[in-house]
C-alpha cells in the first residue's frame, strides 16, 4: 500500500496504464501525471486524494476517480485564482514531512528546512 504524495512522473513519457487504486495517496492529482503524452487508462479510486478534480486531455479513454477521494469539485472547471493559489501552498507542505491534511494557523511563525521556496505575500492572521 503507498501512502502520501503521488509521485512525480513527467519522465515517464511512454506510460500509457496507471492503476493506483486503493491506497493511502494524499494530495492533489499534480500536472506531471495528467500532462503524460500517453496515459491512456488511470485508476485513482479509493485514496485520499484532495483538491480539484482532474481535468485529464481526450487522449485518456478510462478515468476511475470514484470511491473515498475528496476532491473540491466534480467536473475540471478551474478554481477562483485564490483557491488555486492556497491549494499550491499546501501542496508544499507534503515536500516538508507535512502530508497529513490538517486545520492550521499560519500566522506569526518562522519556517526553517528543507522546504521548496514559494513566493507567499503574507500569511497572516
Amino acid at each position: 500500500m503507498f501512502t502520501g504524495q503521488i509521485p512525480y512522473l513527467s519522465k515517464s513519457v511512454g506510460t500509457f496504464d496507471i492503476k493506483l487504486k486503493e491506497n493511502l495517496l494524499t494530495d492533489s492529482v499534480s500536472g506531471s501525471l495528467i500532462n503524460l503524452p500517453c496515459l491512456n487508462n488511470i485508476s485513482l479510486s479509493n485514496n485520499k486524494l484532495q483538491g480539484p478534480f482532474p481535468k485529464f486531455p481526450n487522449i485518456v479513454e478510462n478515468i476511475v476517480v470514484n470511491g473515498t477521494n475528496n476532491f473540491c469539485n466534480n467536473n475540471g472547471d478551474p478554481f477562483d485564482l485564490q483557491v488555486t493559489t492556497l491549494l499550491e501552498i499546501v501542496g508544499g507542505f507534503g515536500q516538508c514531512g507535512y502530508s497529513e491534511s490538517r486545520k492550521e494557523k499560519l500566522g506569526r511563525n518562522d519556517f526553517a528546512g528543507d522546504c521548496e521556496s514559494y513566493e507567499v505575500e503574507e500569511l497572516s492572521e
